[in-house]
């Protein structure tokens, strides 16, 4: 029973941080709006930027992966005789 107890007060916890961090939030957004979309225009091509570049190296790495590093020493010697 204290087990339950614990946890449902945990989440309770939880809950009422998140609606006050909710209510900041809004409220901050709503009196800094200006700044708020000018701040927004700055990151968002930043951030495109770099979802861009992970996005060319993750894939570049998936693709060194899937090849041993030694294909081409063995692809040499095999037309090498």
């Amino acid at each position: 029973m204290r087990i339950v107890i614990k946890e449902v007060s945990k989440l309770m916890q939880n809950i009422i941080g998140g609606l006050i961090a909710i209510v900041v939030g809004a409220f901050g957004l709503i009196t800094w709006w200006s700044e708020f979309g000018l701040v927004l225009r700055g990151l968002v091509p930043f951030a495109f930027i770099i979802i861009g570049l992970l996005s060319i190296a993750s894939k570049y790495y998936k693709q060194i992966k899937k090849k041993p590093m030694n294909e081409p020493i063995r692809n040499f010697i095999k037309n090498k005789k």
